[in-house]
């Protein structure tokens, strides 16, 4: 997917429309979400915040919110908001998105499950910026409300969910130091995806890739080296060697070479992932930055062990 060429695209049909229609029409706000979500995965954070909440004013100034378009577009603003470091103001629209989910979905419909999620999420990131137990409690539980409801489907779409769920409450333990459900469910979403989706699909890759972030964190190098590895091989298998999730598995194998010791390998890694990254012109993205941080890191640390008077230090 190329982001820069969605956002070419957005910002061209915003014009048509524009001169077409008028900026007071639901197309039009339409093209504002294409905007908002655009910039969003260019990590473009700021600018996505300036056209969801430009959105937002136009459909509530149209009465257009009695919808699940509305509700989608006020999760978008919630999310947006925790990517900018804005908790109390994502928690405010993730408030404001519950209610309005309530009401038109219910409370035992996949939707609204999907609502507790994100709502989760920003207990969960109020709760570790802040040392928080009584935010991250409130993490645990709406976690696990939306994987009752889950539980009670069993369609593709739900399985799913429940899967994504599993490894954010999983991701969720880790942050809050409960290594050993971490390591369980993390664990389980592994053989889930395995067995709902194959060796060979970029969600168990994905999952292999959480696994080996846990390892990594722990200090288990030698287990984390081999699900890292493993991840890269399904995209390689899959000729997807030119994406961004692919670029960001082998900047983390790379961080993780450092980590051990073999700069050499380190660089050839880390540098595939940068080059990844300006193909798809993602060079104002946050993971390139991450990639730049590594590669510098590699540098140092290389430089600074090659000198032999450092070499047993």
């Amino acid at each position: 997917i190329r982001y820069d060429s969605a956002l070419y695209f957005a910002e061209e049909t915003a014009a048509i429309v524009r001169g077409l229609e008028g900026e007071n029409t639901i197309n039009y706000a339409k093209t504002l979400n294409n905007l908002a979500v655009s910039h969003f995965y260019l990590g473009n954070f700021k600018k996505a915040k300036f056209f969801v909440l430009k959105e937002i004013v136009l459909l509530e100034t149209l009465k257009a919110t009695n919808n699940a378009n509305y509700i989608c577009v006020l999760e978008n603003a919630s999310i947006i908001c925790r990517k900018c470091g804005n908790h109390e103001e994502s928690l405010d629209w993730i408030k404001k998105t519950e209610k309005h989910a309530l009401r038109i979905f219910g409370f035992n419909k996949i939707e609204y499950a999907n609502i507790l999620v994100s709502f989760a999420g920003v207990y969960a990131d109020m709760g570790s910026s802040a040392n928080d137990a009584v935010f991250l409690r409130q993490a645990e539980l709406y976690y696990k409300k939306a994987e009752d409801i889950y539980k009670k489907y069993n369609d593709n779409y739900s399985r799913r969910a429940e899967i994504i769920n599993k490894s954010n409450l999983a991701s969720y333990y880790n942050n809050s130091g409960n290594s050993p459900s971490a390591e369980s469910l993390f664990l389980e979403v592994v053989k889930r995806c395995e067995t709902e989706y194959g060796k060979v699909h970029p969600f168990y890759a994905s999952a292999l890739n959480n696994l080996a972030v846990f390892n990594y964190n722990r200090g288990d190098y030698k287990q984390a080296e081999k699900y890292f590895s493993e991840a890269i091989d399904v995209y390689q298998l899959n000729s997807s060697t030119n994406t961004i999730l692919y670029a960001t598995f082998i900047n983390n194998l790379g961080a993780l070479y450092i980590e051990m010791g073999n700069y050499e390998l380190a660089t050839k890694m880390i540098i595939s992932a940068k080059e990844i990254m300006e193909k798809n012109n993602m060079k104002q993205h946050k993971s390139y930055a991450y990639i730049l941080n590594n590669l510098a890191s590699d540098f140092l640390l290389n430089y600074y062990y090659s000198n032999p008077e450092n070499k047993s230090k």
